[in-house]
């Protein structure tokens, strides 16, 4: 499905206790924060090619990465590399996202695809994602991750999200975490770790800027000297709909879909910004055009792909560039207004 989004570029002075990252000798944790998005995560691979590609190189340097579902399997790829190494990382992160296809991360479970209905209520999911662990366990031989970076996980069980260091757990746990917080419900599997059902990230919070503060302020930085840079492929905007058309049952699925996303989006930046009124949220981008994925975002397409990476080099370099960008503020009142408007 292609959806309409918009991009949002955030500077943020009034949120700085009236200092400039960008003027301040103070020196800066940097944060990657990293959303889910299944095959979207090209395009968030894409906005940090951008980034990369048009920032100072010490500007993206990032000393700390948080991640939730496909953002979890981005940051680990990050984390393996060290500070320093960007162009490296970029290359080698964007040559795995061409050469990612489904078969790499999932597998029908009787070997036809049109057993899929028969799997669904025979097995615990529609298809079986032992690939994706087989693909990663292939990807950590010989690495160490070299960035602190946490996770999260649902904890299905409890109705909660569980937060895990990688950088302080042995590497052969480190890949079934990232399959636990991949875990579509119902497309993939759910995971068993001590008598509980974990799965997808996203089930329970989109981005998690809250470790990545954490993390920071692990390395001894205060509130003041923490830089936010978050990638967030799913939608923060909603498309328009008119009373004087007749949709279909489908359609109304797809805007369901779109209004959780919608929701999810703002409300974990805003409790964010709310929370940490004096971090310093640099960059927050959503896409900027429509991009090739879909409802349920795990085809892998080749040339879909290939888009994503492009529109998402492209939404960087237009969030570096622009010159009058739309401020979380106005996000914020945009919201708040339009949920006191539903009780007027």
């Amino acid at each position: 499905m292609l959806r309409s989004f918009i991009i949002l570029s955030i500077f943020l002075p009034f949120l700085s206790c009236q200092r400039s990252f960008l003027a301040s000798d103070a020196p800066k944790c940097r944060a990657l924060c990293l959303e889910g998005g299944g095959d979207a995560g090209s395009w968030q691979a894409g906005v940090l090619s951008g980034f990369i590609k048009n920032l100072p190189a010490s500007e993206v340097q990032y000393d700390v990465i948080s991640g939730i579902s496909v953002g979890s399997l981005n940051g680990l790829f990050v984390s393996t590399y060290a500070k320093g190494d960007e162009i490296n990382m970029i290359e080698n992160l964007l040559t795995l996202w061409r050469g990612l296809r489904k078969e790499n991360v999932y597998k029908p479970w009787h070997g036809w695809y049109v057993m899929m209905v028969e799997a669904f209520f025979n097995q615990p999911s529609l298809f079986d994602n032992s690939p994706l662990k087989e693909t990663m366990d292939e990807y950590v031989k010989g690495k160490t991750i070299q960035r602190k970076i946490s996770i999260g996980v649902t904890d299905a069980t409890n109705a909660d999200v569980l937060t895990f260091d990688l950088d302080t757990l042995p590497m052969e746990n480190v890949t079934q975490l990232i399959l636990d917080s991949t875990s579509m419900p119902a497309v993939f599997p759910y995971q068993t770790s001590n008598e509980l059902i974990l799965m997808d990230g996203g089930v329970m919070i989109n981005i998690d800027v809250h470790s990545a503060v954490r993390r920071c302020k692990e390395l001894g930085f205060e509130d003041k000297d923490i830089v936010i840079d978050a990638i967030l492929p799913t939608g923060a905007s909603i498309d328009k709909i008119y009373s004087n058309v007749t949709y279909t049952g489908y359609d109304m699925y797809k805007r369901y879909k779109q209004i959780l996303e919608y929701r999810a989006a703002l409300d974990d930046i805003i409790h964010a910004l709310n929370d940490f009124p004096n971090v310093d949220f640099r960059y927050i981008v959503f896409p900027l055009e429509s991009i090739p994925s879909f409802t349920v975002p795990i085809f892998f397409d080749k040339d879909s792909i290939e888009q994503m990476i492009s529109l998402g080099e492209q939404d960087a370099k237009k969030v570096i560039e622009s010159k009058t960008p739309i401020g979380i503020n106005d996000l914020i009142q945009r919201r708040y207004k339009r949920k006191a408007n539903a009780f007027v």
